[in-house]
């Protein structure tokens, strides 16, 4: 009766709070289905991203349009959308009881239908907590502010003169170079469209 109750106390010491021995810590576990997220994207790998993702899991691009799941996954399989780097500079995890949230600032590298889009983008990705498992169920990605892509071509491109107004206060002009380099927003829909 005795061995059964110090088997029974000792089995009790090395269980986590949540019930499971071992168990990484949530931060930890969020963060390691974020990057696998990451890698499946720059490897084109949709079984491992339909795990990683849910499967009512939206992004919003930096044009604001809205993309599910499957579109994605889709773009992905017939190439018309490859990440060649999606590269981390920072990211945090936070979480919140059955709620998570990662966000990053990535220098991203990919082409979407053929064109190229370079450029440093905030990522936030949300995770939840489904059947006790983490997945991942939006995403919004946003150009960083004074970072902003740039198409091969150039889009985006565009300079500012420092102009001074006639009763000598200092201004601002901004000066497309061209028409077409306004900013081509459908190259980068690729994170989000």
């Amino acid at each position: 009766m005795r061995h059964k109750l110090l088997t029974a106390t000792l089995f009790a010491a090395t269980m986590a709070p949540g019930g499971q021995a071992d168990e990484p810590a949530p931060e930890k576990q969020v963060a390691a289905l974020s990057e696998q997220h990451r890698l499946a994207a720059i490897q084109g790998d949709t079984k491992v991203l339909d795990a990683v993702l849910a499967d009512d899991w939206v992004v919003v691009g930096p044009t604001g349009a809205v993309e599910t799941k499957r579109q994605q996954e889709k773009k992905i399989k017939d190439k018309s959308l490859v990440f060649e780097e999606i590269d981390p500079k920072e990211v945090k995890v936070r979480v919140h009881g059955d709620a998570a949230i990662v966000m990053g600032l990535y220098h991203i590298k990919a082409t979407l239908n053929g064109k190229t889009v370079d450029g440093v983008f905030r990522n936030t990705e949300v995770f939840t907590k489904q059947a006790g498992k983490w997945r991942c169920v939006f995403n919004q990605v946003t150009p960083s502010r004074g970072r902003r892509p740039r198409s091969a071509d150039g889009g985006w491109r565009g300079r500012v003169r420092r102009t001074a107004s006639r009763t000598g206060q200092a201004g601002v002009e901004r000066q497309l170079a061209a028409p077409a380099a306004a900013p081509d927003l459908a190259r980068i829909e690729a994170f989000g469209s």
